[in-house]
């Protein structure tokens, strides 16, 4: 397997941490669930979203200055400032621009050099 493949399905990987998290989270409360504890799915997948805020993997992007448009257009909708769907937004868009500043360091000198590789003359 290429190092290339494997780093897109790391970052297809990063990317879907989020929706895992919180299917585990309602799998786990399904699974688990008391004879005397009331169970609804809904508040589970709602508590799951809200609790995307509080987990360290995930909050960090809520204070990433590119939260900033989500936070203006959550504010169109009348979203509060720490609405777990501006966190997922933004969680998204910083992984993509950490994943495209990635790709230009990795792999634009790659194909300067088979440019440059092409051009010898033999």
């Amino acid at each position: 397997m290429k190092i290339s493949k494997l780093f897109h399905w790391l970052y297809a990987i990063v990317m879907l941490l989020p929706i895992g998290f919180i299917f585990s989270r309602c799998l786990y409360v399904i699974f688990n669930d008391n004879a005397t504890a009331s169970f609804d799915l809904i508040d589970t997948f709602v508590e799951s979203v809200n609790s995307i805020n509080t987990i360290g993997l995930f909050s960090w992007a809520q204070t990433s200055f590119l939260v900033a448009p989500f936070q203006y257009i959550g504010d169109l909708f009348g979203l509060p400032t720490s609405s777990p769907v501006l966190t997922l937004f933004s969680y998204w868009l910083d992984i993509s621009i950490m994943w495209l500043v990635f790709d230009v360091i990795m792999y634009v000198p790659l194909l300067v050099h088979r440019w440059l590789d092409k051009g010898i003359i033999e």
